[in-house]
């Protein structure tokens, strides 16, 4: 708009206005997106403001113990999987093998139950 009218002198003050404004803006509160996603109760990350934990790696925070099942997992494992997630996570992770743990997909605890009860079912007619 400034080119328009001839008036270029003006383009810096219009410029230290803006920025000023854009940064009491952030400073006094958070964006419009940042409140709404901790209104609705999702997953937040804040910025993290220390420089040591930009050091830190994935493999320095995260636990080597987790439950999973791999492409061979017996009923045994699943049953054994489904009785410690209970109180635990929603999914489980499937890998390629217990040696190869490349992540293959991840499974709904509520599908491997239904699974696990359908099987227990025919089973139990079966016999």
């Amino acid at each position: 708009m400034l080119e328009l009218n001839g008036q270029l002198v003006h383009t810096i003050p219009v410029l230290i206005g803006g920025i000023c404004g854009y940064i009491v803006g952030t400073s006094l509160s958070m964006s419009i997106f940042d409140t709404l996603i901790q209104l609705k109760g999702l997953p937040f990350l804040p910025a993290i403001r220390n420089s040591a934990q930009y050091l830190r790696s994935a493999g320095d925070i995260m636990s080597g113990a987790f439950m999973y099942l791999a492409k061979d997992s017996t009923l045994g494992d699943l049953a054994s999987c489904i009785k410690k997630k209970e109180l635990e996570r929603r999914a489980v992770p499937v890998t390629e093998s217990r040696q190869d743990k490349t992540l293959l997909y991840s499974i709904r605890l509520g599908e491997l139950r239904r699974y696990y009860d359908a099987y227990h079912k025919v089973d139990n007619d079966l016999a």
